[in-house]
């Protein structure tokens, strides 16, 4: 009874942190807007993001004494986060500026990204793809077809916008799949702070170089500020802290609480409300990504 208990209590534990880390991740879209109102641009907006993560997680690292990797490790780690975690932030947050998609759209689309890995785990794994995997895969994409066709859609929507969170969703997939292999060297902590850093760096240097740095009112570096702490630094913790009680399947289905997040943030910021069919066509790719990460014990 006593070892029950315990075990009830790291799950319940566990998904309560993943749930909070998934409230987390919803933020970032909604800040981003709010900092685009404020005057930011996606360089300044992201390289700020990272560089305030970057310095929050090396503290971190340092205070606590974690192991850092070789240095062809933190080479790739390093690459990693100037090539491919760059491209995807660049991609995702250019969906919802603009007034190209609302934050709520943009999420869905990017959350498609676990269909994705399951393609390229198939394709350069041999992973089998069974009926399950299937059936989840074609569920995922008729909700996406609903979210992108769907009639009288109450919420901001361009195709530039859908594009370009469908542009980012694939782009996370392949950092994922590929990166997998590199980043299970080190802790997921130190693996965040390299990518971080990577990351401000190059926003930061083109911005300088390019001149594309730009002045931003006091309300957008709250903004900022939110998308770096609680939409990067809290939410890698406690989606970590959740996986250590929870194991990495169970918590990526506790965190599909994403978008839905992001759906109820959007509406209470922005007044965005989700059509019926956009609404029926979210509830897919939502069920297709937790039945994807199901396992058979």
């Amino acid at each position: 009874m006593g070892q029950f208990t315990v075990k009830l209590s790291l799950s319940a534990s566990g998904a309560i942190l993943t749930a909070i880390s998934a409230l987390g991740f919803s933020t970032l879209p909604i800040f981003g807007v709010l900092a685009y109102r404020a005057g930011a641009n996606v360089p300044t907006l992201l390289g700020v993001r990272f560089l305030m993560a970057a310095a929050a997680l090396w503290a971190y690292v340092l205070i606590t004494r974690r192991t850092l990797p070789d240095l062809r490790t933190a080479l790739q780690l390093l690459l990693m986060g100037g090539v491919g975690y760059t491209a995807m932030s660049s991609l995702y947050l250019s969906s919802v500026a603009a007034d190209r998609l609302s934050p709520s759209l943009a999420a869905l689309l990017l959350y498609t990204y676990p269909a994705i890995v399951a393609c390229l785990a198939w394709w350069f794994d041999g992973q089998t793809l069974t009926g399950r995997k299937t059936a989840a895969l074609l569920v995922t994409l008729a909700g996406v077809a609903l979210v992108l066709i769907a009639p009288g859609a109450g919420s901001l929507f361009t195709w530039t916008g859908a594009l370009l969170a469908l542009a980012s969703s694939v782009v996370y997939a392949i950092y994922i799949f590929f990166g997998s292999r590199v980043s299970r060297r080190s802790s997921p902590v130190v693996v965040t702070a390299y990518v971080s850093t990577a990351t401000a760096a190059v926003f930061l240097g083109y911005g300088v170089l390019a001149g594309d740095l730009v002045r931003v009112a006091p309300a957008g570096w709250w903004a900022m500020a939110g998308t770096a702490f609680f939409a990067t630094v809290l939410a890698v913790m406690l989606f970590f802290a959740g996986v250590e009680r929870l194991g990495p399947s169970r918590a990526s289905i506790v965190s599909t609480l994403e978008p839905v997040g992001t759906a109820l943030l959007s509406a209470v910021a922005f007044g965005d409300r989700l059509g019926p069919w956009q609404v029926g066509g979210g509830a897919l790719v939502l069920a297709g990504i937790v039945w994807l990460q199901l396992r058979r014990d």
